[in-house]
């Protein structure tokens, strides 16, 4: 009987995790991609197809663990090791890896206090390590309760399991815990979860560090650390906390003492014993407390910067851990105190900038282009999260982040230069130059398409319309259909007929309206979007999409012959929700050069 090939079950090989898939060809390990779920945001399914080239096998989770399994065994290969291959994938590669009895795995009696953001917190109490004060719910008034009696503002909203900033809210006052709870409550986060509490948490206050790990056996090696900025709040977010940027800090000195023994202390309390970590961790003046524990990669191109720096790439060290016996992690390990720890060698500076928009448009020229006309020295790659010829909408978190630039050089002057050159140009209008209407002009002609000219939304808020509102067929601009009311928590919202399949063109009319918060009577609301005024237009349609432009997301809509509305349980996670607008109308947004394709924003 011939000898299996070796190979590594990857679950959500997206973002960071394609490094895993370079690293695991180079040493002729075969890889089978298990697909945690498909209803993922476009981001991580358009990273599966733009590397389906390196799976030898593809394999779809459907929920249940040992059928999974069984797909896997029989395929004609020996399963030695199983990685978790982005945030999505990071609960399902566990039990994977338990179930299927790999020797680096690290069992699932702690699980959750890898993954959700509370939990680790009150595991490290457990354990005796330095924590943040916290409380959780899903209910509005018991979140006001605690933080009145608590009285100790600011505070931090977060949702107990999701990656980069998105949905952490800074609060000033219970107005703040209102709005954010509106704001979040009810929807579906970019790794698909829903969000049905949020974790208040005290403010730590001081400087944000990321910790890159990796562990073999239960010891521990700090292969990078980095400082982090965040901005607290913008001009056209106040309460939103925004990643500014991050870059590789010296290996030995008092501070990298201090995480690298506090992270060693989370490790071991959490019970990860192999593979990767990108913990964050906030310097206060009462020491080290952790923010946030993600057993897997750092994210983006966080294994490339980390082997420009230091020469040896994260996702390396993760295979090696993983399914090489952990034979360069030995080489290196050094045990005893962790001030005597390895250290990893600085040959190059990076920072990882993220591009930040405060506008809102189409894109008339590439984001990527316009950062590399500037011929900034130390602007390694341009990542944007916009292609040219889309909607851009302000940044307030990484999932709305306009891109990242990747800056690598000798001379740590020369990239802060570059990057207050970069601050400069984007607040010049430079970096995002954008038009009101998208540039390609998509409307057909106007013979087949009337005049579509802003309509003024209702008065009475959250009231019924009187009559239905007149709006022409055709494709619409979101930007100029209904400008939404003030009190509106989201932008535009959109019903069209049809179905949610992307693709599918629209025979009949759209409807569109602005965005209303409250109940509208005899419609009903939708939870997390707000509620919609007179529904008479629908009447034919049947079913329709509302899409929210401001949050991407959507959610499937049906009217029933009483003329309510029934939706779907859950909100949508979209990458970009103009995308499945243009899908809907059956055309494509404007292609863009290769240097602008889209990569994930997970942190």
């Amino acid at each position: 009987m011939p000898q299996l090939q070796k190979a590594a079950v990857v679950v959500d090989p997206y973002s960071s995790g394609r490094y895993l898939l370079y690293e695991l060809q180079d040493i002729n390990i075969a890889v089978i991609c298990v697909r945690s779920r498909l209803d993922l945001g476009k981001f991580f399914m358009d990273a599966y197809h733009a590397n389906k080239a390196y799976f030898a096998e593809t394999v779809d989770h459907q929920d249940d663990l040992q059928e999974t399994i069984a797909a896997i065994t029989k395929l004609p290969y020996e399963v030695i090791a199983v990685f978790a291959g982005s945030e999505p994938g990071v609960a399902l590669a566990e039990q994977l890896s338990e179930a299927m009895k790999m020797p680096t795995a690290n069992g699932t009696e702690l699980l959750s206090a890898r993954k959700d953001k509370g939990e680790m917190q009150e595991q490290l109490r457990r354990c005796g390590v330095p924590a943040a004060k916290q409380f959780r719910s899903g209910d509005l008034e018991a979140l006001i309760e605690w933080a009145r009696e608590n009285n100790d503002w600011p505070l931090v909203a977060k949702p107990a399991s999701s990656s980069g900033s998105d949905g952490v809210y800074f609060l000033n006052c219970v107005e703040d815990i209102v709005q954010a709870h509106a704001d979040k409550i009810g929807t579906v986060d970019p790794n698909g979860n829903y969000v049905g509490e949020f974790i208040l948490q005290e403010f730590l206050a001081g400087t944000e560090y990321i910790v890159d790990l990796v562990s073999y056996a239960g010891r521990h090696i700090a292969v990078a650390m980095w400082v982090y900025t965040k901005r607290r709040g913008t001009p056209w977010a106040p309460n939103c906390i925004l990643c500014d940027k991050d870059e590789v800090i010296a290996p030995k000195s008092e501070i990298a003492d201090k995480l690298a023994d506090y992270a060693f202390q989370v490790l071991d309390a959490v019970g990860l014993k192999y593979g990767p970590c990108h913990m964050e961790v906030m310097m206060t003046p009462r020491g080290p407390i952790l923010v946030e524990v993600n057993c897997r990669l750092h994210g983006l191109q966080g294994p490339q910067l980390i082997a420009e720096c230091t020469g040896i790439s994260k996702a390396k060290w993760a295979v090696d851990v993983i399914a090489n016996g952990g034979k360069m992690f030995n080489q290196h390990y050094k045990p005893g105190p962790s001030s005597e720890r390895y250290l990893y060698t600085i040959k190059k500076h990076v920072t990882q900038l993220v591009l930040i928009c405060g506008v809102s448009g189409y894109l008339t020229s590439g984001i990527a282009n316009n950062v590399y006309s500037m011929k900034l020295p130390s602007v390694f790659k341009v990542i944007p999260a916009y292609k040219k010829g889309s909607l851009i909408v302000p940044s307030c978190d990484l999932n709305t982040a306009a891109g990242f630039a990747l800056m690598v050089h000798e001379s740590q002057e020369q990239i802060n230069a570059d990057i207050a050159a970069i601050r400069k140009a984007e607040e010049a209008g430079l970096i995002y130059k954008i038009a009101p209407v998208a540039p390609s002009d998509m409307l057909p002609s106007p013979s087949a398409s009337p005049g579509l000219a802003p309509v003024p939304a209702p008065k009475n808020v959250g009231a019924a319309t009187a009559s239905p509102i007149p709006v022409g067929t055709g494709l619409l601009n979101p930007q100029g259909s209904v400008p939404a009311p003030g009190s509106s928590p989201f932008g535009i919202s959109e019903m069209m007929s049809g179905s949610a399949g992307a693709g599918l063109p629209i025979s009949m009319s759209p409807l569109v309206m602005g965005g209303m918060s409250g109940s509208a009577p005899g419609i009903g609301s939708f939870p997390g979007i707000g509620s919609l005024g007179s529904m008479d237009r629908v009447g034919s349609m049947g079913s329709f999409v509302m899409l929210d432009h401001a949050k991407h997301r959507y959610s499937t809509n049906s009217l029933s012959a009483d003329g309510s509305v029934a939706s779907t349980p859950m909100l949508h996670s979209m990458e970009r929700a103009d995308e499945v607008w243009a899908a809907l109308n059956g055309f494509t947004l404007t292609d863009v050069n290769e240097e602008d394709a889209v990569e994930s924003a997970e942190e």
